[in-house]
């Protein structure tokens, strides 16, 4: 599993970086962690950028759903950046 991840973050990247960068945080049995970062406003759309990262994993064969979302503000060199937590879990169907 931790390969297909991987390469569907690879996928994800390829097509919303540099405005939006996503990196693996934590896999564990059923669930899994991904950081995301960017510029992401806090509008109506702001989940189907997580959402984007549970439709490459279906075209992989893993189906998967946003478990939670934290936001964190981090500051670094005088800027400040939102980054977004989500934890998705694996559906078992």
């Amino acid at each position: 599993m931790k390969d297909i991840l991987m390469d569907a973050i690879r996928e994800y990247n390829k097509y919303r970086y540099p405005e939006i960068e996503a990196n693996i945080v934590d896999i564990k049995d059923n669930t899994f962690v991904v950081e995301f970062f960017g510029y992401l406003c806090r509008s109506c759309g702001l989940y189907d950028h997580f959402e984007d990262l549970i439709y490459i994993l279906e075209e992989k064969g893993i189906k998967a759903e946003i478990k939670d979302v934290k936001r964190f503000i981090v500051e670094e060199n005088d800027r400040i950046n939102v980054v977004y937590l989500v934890e998705y879990k694996i559906k078992d169907d």
